[in-house]
């Protein structure tokens, strides 16, 4: 909740300590699915290339590397999460349930007595103290998803209902506008999938298309709207207008191999839009189908579609409730990285990977509905 930054840490000590546990216990790894590995790998690897012609290309490379070692450890965990006995899984389970209890407690604790523990940590001059807490409001509308996978099984299902009502009602009282859209998404994402076996895949596939191959439109439409303007949009929405339409004309200029990984922070210095005046991008465009294809171009934004359509596809594969309220993750997750945070953050990516993780470490005791169709017989995800 307070220190965002030690998500990378906690992600890394975790990795290490559940792979000597394994080791030492003569478990046998499982590895991980091979076509996820092998997008994944062309992604990374795609992103060394164009480092070669972004701004700073020793940075970008290093970052780049940076990743790779992020990505090793949430696969490590994942090798070992494929591990783990039912009274195990229950135990992360009851943990991750606790700590999400805690974390919503003092969220409300924050937000109601006016922010004193932020207060006492930043010092009361602190600028935005309650803003501060936005990285733990998106890590608890994003981990809400997991929680319910668990409880749903094991308690009367009107109490998880409450509890995600709860998380709701919570979030949507803090700062953090992108923590509120991640609660709609994911519960719009489970009834569609309550609908029909096959709708909450469908959905995730559809919409992850649909986002990277209309964002640079969408960002030139909300401009012509006039919504930078609009006073009914908050403060930073509108913000946003003006900074996705200056990446969307940035992406227009090198559309197929882009402006190189990690550029965004450097490529719009001094750049101001002929017909608007639009400037500066601060740092990332705060929304990830647009950062990608103007770092990467149309050639990464293909590769990162084709991810998360594997994604989609091995979650389809849980039983419920774990492919329900994973799907809902799966959704919230994309709703926050279409308005918040730059995708290469490693704090931001391994909060996601912890998400992700707990979903697949307290799935139903079931490991699949369906056969592998990819001649690999690992538990991985």
């Amino acid at each position: 909740m307070f220190a965002p930054a030690g998500t990378v840490l906690l992600l890394v000590l975790a990795a290490v300590l559940a792979g000597l546990s394994c080791w030492r216990s003569g478990q046998r790894f499982a590895w991980p699915n091979f076509g996820l590995v092998s997008v994944l790998a062309v992604l990374l690897v795609w992103s060394a290339v164009t480092a070669i012609w972004a701004f700073n290309p020793p940075g970008s490379l290093f970052l780049s590397i940076r990743l790779v070692a992020l990505f090793a450890a949430g696969f490590l965990l994942y090798a070992c999460a494929a591990t783990l006995t039912d009274v195990q899984r229950n135990a992360v389970g009851r943990w991750l349930t606790i700590g999400f209890l805690l974390g919503l407690v003092i969220l409300a604790e924050e937000i109601v007595f006016g922010y004193p523990l932020m207060a006492l940590l930043k010092g009361p001059g602190a600028v935005s103290i309650s803003a501060t807490l936005n990285r733990g409001a998106t890590a608890l509308a994003m981990l809400s998803w997991p929680v319910a996978a668990y409880l749903w099984q094991r308690l009367p299902r009107r109490q998880t209902i409450a509890l995600l009502v709860l998380t709701g009602g919570i979030i949507g009282a803090s700062e953090s506008q992108a923590a509120g859209l991640a609660m709609v998404a994911g519960a719009i994402t489970v009834l569609i999938a309550l609908a029909h076996r096959q709708a909450g895949r469908a959905l995730l596939m559809v919409t992850s298309a649909a986002l990277f191959a209309g964002a640079p439109f969408v960002a030139g439409w909300f401009y012509e709207l006039g919504w930078q303007h609009a006073a009914w949009l908050p403060d930073t929405a509108r913000q946003r207008v003006d900074i996705w339409y200056t990446a969307a004309d940035l992406i227009a200029q090198k559309p197929l191999f882009g402006w190189g990984f990690d550029a965004s922070r450097a490529v719009s210095q001094g750049y101001t839009h002929v017909e608007s005046g639009v400037g500066l991008i601060p740092l990332h465009p705060h929304n990830a189908p647009l950062q990608v294809i103007l770092e990467l171009g149309a050639v990464g934004g293909v590769i990162a579609v084709a991810l998360l359509w594997i994604l989609a596809a091995r979650l389809d594969r849980f039983p419920a409730p774990s492919r329900l309220f994973g799907q809902a993750s799966f959704a919230a997750t994309l709703a926050v990285a279409c308005t918040a945070y730059g995708i290469w953050q490693n704090q931001w990516l391994a909060t996601i990977f912890s998400t992700a993780l707990l979903i697949y470490a307290t799935r139903s005791t079931a490991a699949v509905e369906m056969p592998q169709q990819d001649g690999h017989h690992g538990h991985g995800s």
